[in-house]
């Protein structure tokens, strides 16, 4: 390998982690999710009367393992392609 495939395979290594990471860091979830199931709070008048709380659906993304494996898919494709292409021409004996 030369310097510059190094340089790629690294920074592909450095991407994949980084990818993991923040699917780590948004809590390890299986699936992405586009919505999430939230609890409204109660204000003072409804717990005196005892109201249950009310849920709703609030738009937030939180990445799933699913799109880590993609990211990383992709970034494996364009650096093995840039691995073929950064390769020496010439054959040494």
């Amino acid at each position: 390998m030369n310097k510059k495939q190094k340089n790629v395979l690294i920074s592909a290594i450095i991407l994949i982690v980084i990818v993991f990471t923040v699917w780590a860091g948004y809590g390890m979830e299986i699936f992405t999710k586009n919505k999430v199931f939230v609890e409204m709070p109660l204000t003072d008048i409804e717990k005196a009367l005892g109201l249950a709380p009310t849920k709703t659906w609030q738009d937030k993304f939180i990445p799933g393992l699913d799109a880590a494996f993609a990211a990383s898919a992709v970034i494996s494709i364009i650096s093995g392609l840039l691995i073929f292409l950064f390769k020496n021409k010439k054959k040494d004996i």
